[in-house]
């Protein structure tokens, strides 16, 4: 093809594209005339043929007529659809139509075809084609369950025995008195037959709603569940199963297009009687409106009938009720249970319409009907309560005492019948000749327990013990009385914001927390701007210790509402009790800010009213002596300046009865925590006394103000050392507990107290106290506590081991019944029990200071008195670190508890602290050896000033140590007593040493000598003294030095034979100068013994690494080895002597050898962490060169257990040296 063809074909179906069909035409026109034989110029031509065709064919365009153009139609349809759509819709919808139709004849199974289709061939047929009589029998249209032919439910049965609904009907016949295995199933003979054994027998009714989830489709089975529910009286799950029931028939009615008005109606019937009987009368609308459409159907409904006789006489409507039960009376005449019934109910709405006379009659006439059946008690004690509230009401006093028969025969046809216990209470206290209060009560108090609801019981109960002055029994009926009313109200109307108010309110007082919380958190949801609401949130939350919502919610209301006192109130109560339970958890800064902000916020309701002053002071006195419990404070400006708001409010009046005591205007005297503290507990005090002096309203409430300034004067007392200022404290504190006591005797509180209070001045007295307490509180755990340490304090501990386990029996988490019970078990000499029992007190969740103390003193006395010191590792003294450190957080003034806490530090290795600690000790006690002058403290100074300098000497401070050792000696002139002689030598020979590392010679010989004469009479102190004054002498580095230091030792030698620390010295000196005779003379002995007494001399085998060292130092190794291998052969045992050999092969370069001894035995697990951790590095030096991943990973696990040894970190170099 040329290019003249192409690029007219081309031009032409570019000019058909774009719809120009005359360039086309020309296109191609000119391409058939080149080549007539071209198809594609033919084809364009052609197009364009037929198009000038159509276009000289249609007629012009005319304005005026539109409609005469060819596409006037068509088009007109494609803009006007709708009709075409209508015409084909209900084309579809007859072809849809017709198809159901034609289906539904072909598959009636499917469709749930009428009586007269298959489903009827089939069961009368008896075909056990289940899905057939499944439907026939769910299709069944029944006004009741007995127009289901129980012919066909028995033969289905037979048919079936395996299907769910098989199971449900032979629970179920049975229950209704039909057997199983009897044909004629629809005789009366045989409905009746048998009853009697079935109900003597299973409990059938238990048994059919066990099954209910097993057949969740069925409308038969729904309306058996649902009256079996209604029978047994339980409206809940009637009212769930029959609108559970109306679903399925709905689905049924729709999935089988069929129509089932009478199982509908009876679902209806079943919903409405359980409506009216479920929380009358929350329920009553809506069971009304569906009663209404029953009778609008069915006008003779009994049970709606009946149901709306009870709505309108719930509704006190007894006119209109009375006509609704005449009319089921004259229904059913004959009828012993609806019908009778309703003659009562009928005849008990003329006894509420003030004819009490005709009721009287009708009532009688029931009673003769009723009286002769059985199973009835129920109806007839409620018949007999009837009749006698009629002769009640008709009012002389033959129909009084005929009433109170009435009542009796009530109680004997029925015991728990409440509202005659509630009648004959009032016959007994109103008529009964003469009145029988007591008896009354009972009744009363009977009524009520079987029926809160019984509001004239519970009054009149209420009013009884009122008069007996029993106001926790009369809260109690109270409570339960208004709980049962609020939830009466809010079934009527579920919606009433004030009745959830109320109700959560109820609950509150009651202890009922998460019920209160949950109807306030309603209550606030129907009327989120109710700040009453809120309050009672924020109460209950309190009293549910969550604190911090609680204060929440407080200041939240207080801001919107700040005139509101009582809110004032309950937040400066929560802050308190917020500050206690920090205080509990050792969060004491937190506590703090908590009492501080108490006191804070109680001061602005004292500014904002006079009023509310005794509660307030009750809160601002306990926040403030609650500050001075603590020990050291965060904010000191804050607690200060909140402190000093208070004072002049309370020194504003005078206190005729502290002016002995306390400063009329507590003053702070300096800004030390010891001062705040004192300055906190003056003040609360004063405010105490200033609660005091405001007066109370009743006898409770000023023995509660009497026992706080008891309680706080003798918290004071303790505080002061000595002098007629203590005496006078505890006095006064005396006196205030017995007032309190004699204002309400009947508080173990206060018993306990003054127990406390004459513990030690007045044992019998404090004796009865205790047992008092005891009496009116005989669970309390505090009081069994102090009881059993108040017989341990005086050497009964038979009598204190009872007293202290009846308390761990009470509260087994209260940590001080464990104390004493160790404290006896010490007393008794049984330490481990003791250790055991002090270590499980420190261990509860809420520790006393008493149990930490208890436990660090006696686990530090033994550690530090065993007699095999080297095998008392660091770590044995931690868990007295700890408790320690704990203890003196949180009693600093302590002297005692520091002291052992400065000895422990030094144990541990923490000797700045140590030292740090003992100072603070060394300052209390002078300041109490100034005001006491008391010997014993003056010993605890001497002791104290002893360790303090040791631990200066061990730190470096040779100075400090020589004037703390400067004191001791200023003190202790002369050795009076064997202790005093130990503190004497120990101050003089450590002042010999400062005074060596001082340069002082000539001091230090002095020092040296004074305390080996000092303690001539102890040969074993006096072996160290010698050792010291050896080593000093030896130190001056002069022959003559020299030579009277082995005099000395050789001396102590002859003396002390034992003394291992002289040998061991003197044969150090020989292996330095190289004196093969002086090591001879000084092991020879020793080495000579038997094996086994030598290592009873030598515990720590010190003449072992002597030798050892003798022998590297003279260059022979085999020599250091062998004496290396045969301690272990001697001990193969002990880590100490393999660890020596381990490390002597690894410096002979045996590095395999020292691995297989390190690895071996598994000595590291065997002896604990100590023994692990002097390991680990030594095995990972042998293992460098081998294995240096193995090695550096042991490495790092010995510095991850030990930080603070170098050698662990040389040995991770040295192991890193070969991974790089």
């Amino acid at each position: 093809m040329s290019t003249f063809v192409k690029g007219k074909l081309k031009a032409a179906r570019d000019a058909l594209s774009k719809k120009e069909y005359e360039k086309a035409r020309e296109a191609a026109s000119g391409v058939l005339d080149y080549e007539p034989d071209n198809y594609h110029a033919a084809i364009s031509v052609t197009v364009q043929y037929l198009i000038d065709i159509i276009d000289l064919s249609l007629p012009p365009p005319d304005a005026t007529n539109p409609t005469s153009t060819s596409t006037f139609y068509v088009q007109s349809a494609v803009y006007n659809s709708l009709p075409i759509l209508e015409e084909i819709v209900v084309i579809v919808e007859k072809e849809e139509e017709d198809t159901i139709k034609k289906e539904v004849e072909k598959t009636p199974y499917q469709t749930g075809s009428s009586w007269s289709g298959t489903n009827q061939k089939g069961v009368l047929l008896g075909i056990p084609n289940e899905l057939a009589w499944t439907l026939f029998i769910e299709g069944k249209d029944a006004v009741t369950i007995d127009e289901y032919d129980f012919k066909i439910l028995l033969q289905y049965v037979r048919l079936f025995p395996n299907s769910d609904l098989t199971k449900l009907l032979s629970a179920y016949l049975p229950h209704r008195g039909i057997l199983l295995d009897d044909e004629d199933s629809d005789s009366d003979e045989h409905r009746n037959r048998n009853v009697q054994d079935a109900e003597d027998g299973e409990d059938y009714a238990a048994l059919i709603l066990d099954m209910f989830a097993t057949i969740p489709n069925s409308i038969l089975a729904h309306r058996i569940f649902a009256e079996v529910y209604e029978q047994d009286e339980d409206y809940e799950n009637a009212i769930k199963v029959a609108e559970s029931g109306l679903e399925l028939v709905r689905r049924e009615e729709q999935n089988r297009g069929i129509k089932l008005h009478r199982v509908r109606r009876a679902f209806n019937v079943i919903l409405a009687t359980s409506l009216v009987h479920f929380f009358p009368p929350k329920h009553h609308t809506r069971a009304l409106r569906l009663t209404d459409d029953v009778l609008s159907e069915d006008p003779v409904n009994i049970r709606c009938l009946m149901g709306r006789g009870y709505i309108l006489q719930f509704s006190k409507r007894w006119g209109d009720a009375r006509a609704i039960f005449s009319q089921v009376a004259d229904l059913l005449l004959e009828d012993m249970e609806d019908g009778l019934r309703a003659q009562e109910e009928s005849a008990w709405c003329l006894a509420q319409s003030h004819d009490p006379e005709t009721a009287l009659r009708v009532l009688k006439g029931v009673l003769n009907l009723l009286e002769p059946l059985e199973g009835r008690d129920a109806d007839k004690a409620r018949c007999w309560w009837r009749a006698g509230r009629c002769h009640w009401d008709i009012g002389d006093k033959d129909n009084r005492e005929e009433a109170y028969r009435c009542f009796i025969t009530s109680l004997k046809r029925f015991s728990t019948f409440a509202p005659a216990f509630t009648s004959l209470g009032i016959y007994y206290a109103e008529v009964s000749s003469p009145p029988d209060p007591q008896r009354a009560s009972k009744c009363f108090q009977k009524a009520f327990e079987l029926d809160p609801r019984e509001a004239e019981a519970a009054r009149r109960l209420a009013e009884g013990f009122a008069e007996e002055r029993e106001w926790d029994l009369v809260e109690v009926v109270a409570k339960r009385t208004i709980e049962e009313a609020f939830q009466v109200a809010l079934r009527t109307d579920s919606d009433d914001q004030l009745s959830w108010l109320r109700l959560g309110e109820a609950y509150s007082k009651a202890g009922r927390s998460a019920a209160a919380l949950k109807a306030l958190e309603k209550a606030r949801e129907l009327n989120p701007d109710d700040w009453v609401c809120l309050y009672f949130l924020g109460e209950v939350r309190r009293q549910m210790s969550q604190f911090q919502e609680a204060i929440d919610t407080f200041t939240d209301i207080s801001t919107r509402e700040p005139s509101e006192l009582r809110v004032l109130i309950s937040l400066g109560q929560t802050h308190l009790e917020f500050g206690r339970a920090q205080l509990a958890a050792a969060f004491k800064s937190r506590a703090e800010a908590s009492f501080v902000s108490s006191v804070q916020v109680t001061m602005r309701l004292i500014d904002a009213s006079p009023g509310f002053r005794r509660i307030a002071w009750k809160t601002a006195a306990d926040a403030i002596y609650e500050i001075s419990r603590i020990s050291a404070y965060t904010d000191q400006d804050n607690v200060i300046s909140t402190l000093q708001v208070v004072v002049p409010l309370v020194s504003e009046h005078p206190q005729d009865h502290l002016s002995d005591i306390i400063a009329k205007s507590p003053a702070l005297m300096d800004t030390s925590d010891s001062a705040i503290s004192r300055f906190a507990l003056e003040t609360a005090v004063a405010a105490y006394s200033y609660r005091q002096s405001l007066g109370s309203l009743d006898d409770t409430a000023s023995g509660s103000a009497h026992y706080d300034l008891g309680m706080a004067l003798c918290s004071f007392a303790k505080t002061i050392s000595f002098g007629t200022v203590q005496e006078a404290a505890r006095k006064e504190s005396i006196r205030c507990l017995k007032e309190a006591i004699s204002l309400d005797p009947v508080s173990n509180q206060y018993w306990n107290a003054l127990g406390n209070a004459l513990f030690i001045t007045q044992p019998k007295t404090a004796q009865h106290a205790y047992i008092r307490a005891l009496e009116i509180d005989s669970k309390s755990v505090q009081t069994w506590t102090n009881l059993g340490m108040f017989y341990l304090h005086h050497e009964d501990a038979e009598l204190a081991n009872e007293a202290f386990y009846k308390a761990q029996v009470l509260d087994p988490d209260f940590a001080l019944a464990w104390v004493g019970q160790g404290l006896v078990a010490s007393f008794n000499d049984h330490q481990p029990e003791a250790r055991s029992l002090f270590e499980h007190a420190i261990s509860l969740t809420s520790p006393v200071p008493e149990a930490d103390i208890a436990f660090a003193k006696r686990l530090f006395d033994r550690l530090n008195l065993s007699t095999r010191q080297y095998e008392v590792s660091v770590d044995a003294f931690s868990p007295a670190f700890f408790v320690l450190d704990r203890f003196c957080r949180q009693r600093p003034q302590d002297a005692t508890a520091l002291h052992l806490f400065g000895l422990v530090c030094e144990r541990v290795g923490h000797i700045e602290l140590g030292t740090s600690v003992i100072g603070r000790a060394i300052s209390l006690l002078e300041a109490a050896y100034e005001e006491s002058e008391d010997p014993a403290v003056e010993r605890q100074f001497t002791i104290a000033h002893t360790n303090m300098g040791r631990l200066r000497l061990a730190l470096g401070d040779y100075d400090g140590a020589l004037e703390s050792y400067q004191v001791v000696l200023g003190l202790l002139t002369e050795a009076t007593d064997e202790t005093s002689a130990l503190i004497l030598a120990q101050a003089q020979f450590c002042s010999g040493l400062a005074s060596f590392k001082l340069g002082l010679i000539d001091e230090a010989l002095g020092f040296l000598e004074t305390a080996v004469t000092t303690t001539s009479d102890n040969p074993k102190v006096r072996g160290h003294a010698v050792v010291l004054l050896a080593q000093t002498l030896w130190a001056i580095n002069t022959e003559d030095g020299r030579e009277a230091a082995k005099s000395q030792l050789l001396q102590s030698i002859d003396v002390d034979p034992e003394n291992l620390t002289a040998i061991n010295t003197l044969a150090g000196m020989g292996i330095l100068t190289d004196d093969d005779n002086l090591i001879d003379a000084a092991l020879s002995e020793i080495l000579s013994l038997p094996v086994d007494q030598r290592h009873e001399r030598d515990p720590e085998r010190d003449v072992n690494y002597l030798l050892v060292q003798h022998h590297l130092g003279q260059g022979d190794a085999t020599g250091a080895l062998s004496v290396a291998q045969k301690a272990v052969l001697q001990e193969p045992y002990e880590w100490k002597g393999r660890g020596k050999l381990a490390s002597l092969v690894l410096q002979l370069r045996d590095a395999q050898s020292a691995r297989a001894m390190l690895g071996s035995g598994n000595l590291a697990d065997a002896e604990g962490l100590t023994v692990l951790r002097q390991s680990l590095s030594l095995q990972a030096v042998a293992a460098a060169e081998s294995d240096p991943a193995v090695a550096q990973k042991l490495a790092e696990k010995a510095v991850m257990l030990a930080p603070w040894e170098k050698h662990n970190w040389q040995a991770l170099a040295y192991a890193r040296s070969y991974t790089t």
